[in-house]
């Protein structure tokens, strides 16, 4: 009888618990499957990373552009009293810029990466130059209003930024005979002076501010934009 009870109370003691050998494999597979789920979550989370970095730079870009391109539609709109004849005829272009060469124009600047226009931007009839330059990475915005008895006067707040981290902030001129290049008023040719200017194609290019990870490696990624603007008030009225 008790040897039959001690057998019963060993295959009972054997039957309910885990040897250390098996302890220990469960342990490795738990710890393999554990790091593959941190795995997959730091994947996906660096892709989801990834992606808000690239759609922020996307957004930021496109809304450049928009804003750009609303307001180069604008160059040349200058009220009837700002014109020669009119009650307050604008007589001389912004003091103390690089582009300043003491004459009215329409289109003041015309580099690859900056243009300064003159344009009545918010209907008020009181004419405003408008300049946008690509300082460094940075795209800024700068204007000034054309004041009755007082001149230019630069606006509030001053220089602004429209947008940093640009690569890329190009200028193309078309001219009304169809060719395009930089304006140039100093050369022979009288078909692509800055008056002559009537289209605009704008690229942008803005690069994510970090790295993001991706096919070859860490690197910042970048998105673009190319738009063709009409300057429709340009050449309305030649001569003037």
């Amino acid at each position: 009888m008790r040897a039959e009870y001690d057998m019963k109370l060993r295959g009972h003691r054997s039957s309910g618990g885990f040897t250390l050998v098996e302890l220990l494999i469960g342990m490795v597979i738990a710890m393999l499957v554990l790091a593959g789920v941190v795995y997959l979550f730091s994947s996906s989370n660096q892709t989801s990373v990834a992606q808000e970095k690239l759609v922020t730079t996307g957004q930021n870009v496109r809304s450049a552009m928009e804003i750009m391109a609303h307001e180069f539609r604008m160059a040349g709109y200058v009220p009837m009293d700002n014109l020669p004849g009119g009650a307050n005829v604008i007589a001389s272009d912004v003091s103390g810029q690089a582009w300043s060469n003491g004459q009215f124009e329409r289109l003041e600047e015309s580099t690859a990466s900056s243009m300064t226009f003159i344009a009545d931007l918010n209907s008020d009839n009181q004419a405003e130059a408008v300049r946008y330059n690509l300082n460094g990475t940075t795209l800024t915005r700068q204007s000034w209003q054309w004041v009755p008895g007082t001149g230019w006067v630069e606006q509030v707040p001053g220089t602004v930024n429209v947008i940093e981290d640009i690569v890329i902030f190009n200028i193309s001129y078309i001219f009304a005979d169809g060719t395009s290049g930089l304006p140039d008023n100093t050369d022979a040719s009288t078909s692509n002076d800055r008056d002559d200017v009537r289209g605009l194609i704008i690229s942008l290019t803005g690069e994510t501010e970090s790295q993001v990870r991706g096919v070859g490696g860490a690197q910042k990624r970048q998105s673009s934009l190319r738009s063709f603007i009409k300057t429709r008030n340009m050449g309305l009225d030649v001569g003037v």
